[in-house]
This record gives C-alpha cells, structure tokens and sequence, in this order.
C-alpha cells in the first residue's frame, strides 16, 4: 500500500500535465473545486502560510496554461495578492502553444520537500473514502486520457483527488463547511476573509458598497420620451423664432421624412428654419466654422439638430461660434486650444436625436475633430444643455444594425467607465445598472430586428440614462484612448474604437483588483446572474459582443497600424488628459499603449 501511494504522489508531481489533456472536441477539460474554481496548486495552498515553499513556486508565476476556456484574460504577468497566489489557470487566456504546460509543472515541488514525499492521508481512513464520489464533485466533463495502461489511467486521474485531500489533511486551517465549500477555520470568529459586500446568501450587496456619497447634479434639459412624441414638437415651448436646422450630409434624414416632419413641426410651432446639411461623422472643426458662419448671417437665434451624436455635437459648437465669433479651437481648453472663456451664452439648442448611443441630447458636452491638429477633444460648457430634447424611438427604426451596435456599445460604456471612476456615487450608480440592464438586454435585438420598437425604446432609455450619468459621474480614460484613434482615422465609428479596445482596457482594472466588486455587479446587470468573480464581466461583454456581430472588428480594417500608438498615447494625453485623472489606479504611457497592442487585430 505504501509503494503505491508513493507511486501516486511522484505521479501527483506532474499532474499539471493533466492540463494539455483534450477531449474529442479538441477542447481542455479542468479538475475543479466548484463551478468556476479551477484545483491548481495556487488554489488550495494559501501564500503566506507556506512562505517557505513561495521560493520554489514562484518559478511558476510567468508560466501559461495550454488553453483555459474559464478565464479568457491574457496577461503577460500573474498578480499575486495578500494571502493567496494566483496561478496562470487562475486569470490568463491560454495561448496556443505547444508545451505551454511544462513550465508550470516547476510549481509541482510544493508537494515535496527535497524531491521527497511529505506524508500522505491514508487512503483507507475513514474520512479520505468514497473516492468516486469526490471526483464526481471534482470533475466536470471527461477527460480523454492517450492509451495507456489502465493502472497509470486511474493513476493520473487520482492523483488531483488525492493531492487535494493531502493539503486538507496536512494543512488544518481548511475545513469543509456543510455547503461543501472551503473557509478557514481562523477566520469562524474573525471578519478579516469576510466580504463585507456580501450577505449570507452570498448575493452581492450594492447597499453597502463603497461609493462617494456626495454629489453634484445639473441636468436642466426638459426631456420628451417614447414613441410618436416627435408629433408633440409643436406643443411645446420654443426658445427663439428663427432655426439653424441641422443636419447630417447623408440621405437617411431626409429620406425617412425625418427632415420634412420636423420643418412641418416647427412651422406649426411658429419658428422659421434654416437648413445646414455638412455636419459628418466625428464632425469637423471646418464644418462648425461653416455653421457659425450661417447661423449668424441668417440672424438665427436658436439651434435644432436633428440627428445621432455627430449632429447633435456640431450644433453644440456651432451654437459657440455663433453667438461668441472667432474660431472654435480658441475656446477648447487643452492640446492646441486657447482656452479662451465663452463671454456670450450660446444660442439655446433643441435636440431630436435619431440615434441611441451618445447622451449628447441631455448632457453639456460636445466632441470636435481638428484635422489640422490630428486633434479630437471635449468641450463642455453649461450652456450646451439642450433646453428641449425629443427621444422618439420611432426615428431610431430605420439604423443600420452595424450602427445600432456601435451606438449602443458607446451608451454603454459611458455607463461602464462611470461605474469603475473614483467619481462614481450614489446617483450615478443608481443610472449606471439600470443602464446596462436595459442596453445588455435589448441592443441584440434591435440588432437583429431594426423595427422593434420595444428593443428600440429601452436602449434609448438606457442612452438616455448614459447621457445622464456622464452630467452626475464622469468617464474614464477609455474614451480619451479611443478619441485619439479617430482622431487619425476620422473614417473609424467612435462606438466601433471602443469596443475594439474594451476588452484589454477593463481586463488591465482587473488584473490590478481596483474595485473586484463593482465588475461583479456590472457582470450581474449584463446577465450573468451567479456571477461571483471580476473576469465574468469580461465573458459577458465578449457575449454581448458577439450577439451583436461586432466581436470581430479589427484596426487594421480602419488603417490603423501599431506605428501610430506611441502617438495616439500622446495625443490622448494632450487632448483628453482630463479623463485620466479619474481611473481608479493611474495609467501610465506604457500601459496606454499596452492595451492598444493588445487590442491590436
């Protein structure tokens, strides 16, 4: 018996190998501890109580596992924190790599000391019996082991088991709770291994985690909402008589009647218009230039954009230009801007959004390329509020489901970048869930049905409460990332950068555990309802993704080439560093342009 079990224990030194084992479906199959939990040798021995073996583990730090369908984060390095070292199984994508596993055999020493076998439970005690059951609750799936002899089959299949029970046995502070989970037993009467943000039926407890619970709210935008309501444009109060009316340079305004109906509803409304039909995607400072020009020598003394963010943003600039002259860049305070202070109120905008995806209808803000400059930047000013904003969903039907993607992806990120900011607080966080909710539910389907108008009007109404969140919260430095992209590529849809950087930009928060808790939560509002780690919002953003059809953008599709990322890293400081400074844990240049490499297809 003893020959045997010390058999088992030099095959327990290599059962790492059992990880570059593959099933019919050419897929990897893992030992686990419970749904999610992956038995590695990092799992079960707690770093701080075997400082003495740490020397020889840590050879394993920067090993890869072949392939690990659970955890689909790359990473270059493995994070350890307080009392617990994290294996590559834990947190890294596997990378397709032959013998990828063979480094991480090095940890294996940690069952022995000086290549010899510590002690073992007896196998025939009372306690370590009915070892077909515990593998039953080890295993998921079958393991397609190669031909071998039965005996080394059952062999390397046990020896997991068996190490498992070693540790348990050798090691008192696991004990097996009546739930079947693992705890320590010092922490029975101590908080220190609690999670405060979770009550007894380990459901994540929002009430009591942390936020800022002070804030600053101004959102004075009189707000119509839902189907048909462009109908009531007439209704309501206006705030001048004269119109720029404008426009994007394509044809589905006009086309879809969107144009005629909003000019028959102003007329009735006793407001006379002006049309400006130039404004493009990620619009120009030459275009609002234009417009300013026209507003004034038509002696409009209002504006109406009617249109998605782009429109909405250049009639935001335009509104500047027109009631304060000289040239937009003067007023943008950073990059090249002059910083100049807006001496006039600009002219009061009405906003008829057709499009789900910037908040520019209810928010201060507005996104302005200077293709001189290579320069896309913010500019808010409290007068850019819309005094009216009219969200019909029903103008929102005839969106490409490409558009609609990268629309819905913009609004939700705005709330995602909220949620992880150090400016995160009570207000915003109520917006952020609800937002996320109703985009992660309904953006697949007003993808693969452009006229549910269900679909259409929650997305619109998790835009809108986007929109909300950016005037009470504020966003992060992906958006600064992205601006510098179509910054240099102004043919690049801003809802399409972001997503192509989303996945390696929140991974990057989660690999440092700045707030574990809040990518849980957000997780659970995308639809993974048992979600319990950080990385399971990363696997619901991919699925999200892919219900959409938009996993698969790439950059080089958009001309970009990694040449340009040490550049767009500095543009995005220069011109958005504004951002940056409410990440929760500082970026630097080299990890800016890390996520870009990483994002880079």
């Amino acid at each position: 018996m003893e020959a045997m079990l010390f058999q088992v224990a030099e095959r327990s030194l290599r059962f790492c190998r059992l990880f570059e084992t593959k099933n019919v479906n050419g897929k990897i199959r893992f030992f686990r501890v419970r749904p999610g939990r992956i038995l590695t040798i990092a799992r079960i021995v707690k770093g701080r109580r075997q400082a003495k073996f740490n020397v020889l583990f840590s050879s394993s730090l920067h090993s890869r596992v072949h392939q690990c369908p659970l955890r689909m984060l790359r990473a270059s390095v493995v994070r350890a924190c307080p009392s617990r070292i994290f294996s590559s199984a834990k947190i890294v994508k596997a990378e397709k790599k032959t013998g990828a596993c063979s480094q991480f055999s090095e940890a294996c020493p940690i069952f022995c000391k000086d290549k010899r076998f510590i002690r073992f439970p007896d196998a025939s005690s009372g306690k370590n019996r009915n070892f077909g059951k515990k593998l039953r609750n080890l295993c998921q799936g079958t393991i397609d082991q190669p031909r071998i002899t039965g005996a080394e089959s059952v062999i390397r299949v046990i020896s997991p088991v068996i190490c498992f029970l070693f540790f348990r046995a050798e090691y008192p502070i696991f004990a097996k709770t009546r739930r079947g989970k693992f705890e320590s037993r010092r922490s029975k009467n101590r908080d220190v291994r609690k999670n405060p943000l979770r009550d007894e039926n380990k459901q994540l407890n929002l009430i009591g985690m942390k936020t800022n619970l002070n804030y600053d709210m101004f959102v004075p935008t009189r707000t119509l909402f839902g189907a048909g309501t462009l109908n009531e444009l007439h209704a309501q109060p206006m705030p001048g008589r004269k119109a720029l009316l404008v426009i994007s340079n394509g044809r589905s305004t006009r086309a879809n009647s969107y144009l005629s109906r909003t000019e028959e509803q102003l007329r009735m409304a006793g407001v006379e218009t002006v049309l400006f039909d130039r404004v493009e995607a990620n619009p120009l400072k030459s275009t609002v230039m234009a417009g300013g020009a026209m507003a004034r020598e038509n002696g409009c003394d209002m504006i109406v954009a009617l249109g998605g963010g782009s429109v909405m943003d250049a009639a935001k600039a335009i509104a500047v230009v027109a009631s304060n002259g000289g040239d937009y860049w003067d007023y943008i305070p950073c990059g090249t801007g002059k910083g100049k202070a807006v001496a006039e109120t600009p002219l009061p905008i009405v906003a008829i959004t057709t499009t789900a995806g910037t908040g520019s209808e209810t928010d201060a803000g507005c996104v302005i390329t200077n293709a001189e400059t290579h320069e896309k930047t913010g500019f808010v000013h409290p007068g850019l509020f819309p005094v009216l904003a009219v969200i019909d969903p029903e103008l929102m039907l005839t969106v490409p489901p490409k558009f609609t993607a990268f629309q819905g992806f913009d609004a939700l990120f705005h709330s995602t970048e909220a949620y992880i900011s150090n400016a995160a607080n009570l207000m915003s966080d109520m917006y952020v869930l609800n937002a996320i909710e109703n985009v992660a539910r309904y953006l697949p389907r007003a993808v693969a049905d452009g006229s549910d108008l269900e679909a259409r009007t929650r997305v619109a109404w998790g835009n809108t409460l986007s929109g909300s969140v950016m005037c009470v919260g504020r966003c992060t430095s992906e958006h600064s990332l992205e601006h510098a992209m179509s910054a240099y590529h102004q043919e690049l849809p801003h809802g399409a950068g972001l997503i192509m950087i989303s996945k390696a930009y929140y991974a990057h928060f989660i690999e440092r555990h700045v707030c574990d808790e809040r990518f849980v939560a957000m997780a659970r509002a995308l639809g993974v309802e048992d979600a319990r780690e950080p990385m399971d919002f990363i696997r619901a953003l991919e699925a999200l993704q892919r219900a959409c059809g938009v996993a698969d953008l790439r950059m080089s599709d958009y001309g970009i080439s990694p040449d340009e990322f040490p550049a767009m890293v500095r543009n995005a400081r220069e011109t958005m560093g504004f951002l940056f400074p409410f990440d929760r844990e500082p970026l630097s240049d080299e990890e800016c342009e890390a996520i870009y490499r990483a994002s880079y297809r």
